[in-house]
């Protein structure tokens, strides 16, 4: 209860009583050094999990902890390492396989991450999570046209999914497909209030030249999702094609002025650079 309601402080003290009265219970340890990863204690619970993959070496939950533990800690290389350890014991733990795809992307080894999903996929091809991760991290390499036969299948599958739509007419728009608008508008009807779903109709219809009318479906993608940069980067680029300077460069000051790096940001200097 007080995990849930973020009280990870007085979790602590619960959770390290309950050790001391059954110290051999993996779920009370395991929590134990959960709520230590909440507090950032990395090393501290690096220490831990250490006792507990002594302690119970047969399971791979000690194992997963210890990877959270050094990831803390920036070692992403041995907390991969972890991870595979911890799949050797269950290989279908589908929540370990994602968590060492996601470790292996941040440390830089993208054919290795890509490798995980691929070897899971093989023993599960319809998993839709793993598809969509799949997809995404082709869409981040710009695989467009790998991208698009991922999301194409998966269409097939959920047809009514509107991530899985929103992905696909923006992979659409990249390689120029014509149906890219279409998509992005079935994807919006679906799920109006997202806001990445309305950021994607909005964009395409700006590459489109068609601006005033994405216009309002940018305004309410940032409306929604205020500390998005792409987001304002895009409705700023809009304005800027209507002639609206004043409002153009208002957004990029917003946006320039936050915290973060994002994929447009030299774009977004130049053109507020060339607005003032």
């Amino acid at each position: 209860a007080q995990m849930s309601i973020g009280e990870f402080s007085d979790a602590s003290q619960s959770l390290y009583k309950a050790v001391k009265l059954e110290p051999d219970s993996i779920l009370y340890r395991a929590s134990f050094v959960e709520v230590e990863l909440k507090l950032e204690r990395y090393s501290s619970a690096l220490t831990l999990t250490d006792q507990l993959i002594a302690d119970f070496p047969e399971r791979a939950l000690p194992l997963a902890l210890k990877a959270a533990a050094l990831n803390g800690l920036n070692r992403l290389q041995e907390s991969a390492q972890q991870l595979q350890l911890a799949m050797k014991l269950e290989p279908d733990n589908r929540r370990y396989m994602l968590q060492l795809h996601e470790t292996l992307k941040v440390a830089g080894n993208a054919k290795a991450a890509e490798k995980v999903l691929l070897a899971w996929l093989a023993r599960h091809p319809e998993d839709e999570l793993v598809n969509f991760a799949y997809a995404d991290l082709l869409i981040s390499a710009g695989r467009w046209a790998e991208a698009e036969a991922v999301l194409a299948q998966m269409r097939g599958r959920v047809p009514d999914s509107p991530i899985v739509l929103n992905s696909l007419a923006h992979v659409s728009q990249q390689l120029g497909r014509s149906d890219a608008l279409d998509i992005a508008r079935q994807a919006q009807s679906l799920a109006p209030g997202i806001p990445e779903i309305n950021d994607t109709l909005g964009w395409i219809l700006v590459q489109q030249g068609r601006a005033e009318e994405g216009i309002p479906y940018l305004r309410q993608a940032v409306a929604r999702k205020t500390d998005d940069p792409v987001l304002r980067y895009h409705l700023a680029v809009a304005l800027n094609k209507l002639g609206r300077n004043e409002q153009a460069l208002l957004e990029l000051n917003r946006l320039l002025s936050g915290p973060g790096d994002f994929a447009e940001r030299q774009q977004a200097i130049a053109l507020r650079d060339a607005l003032q």
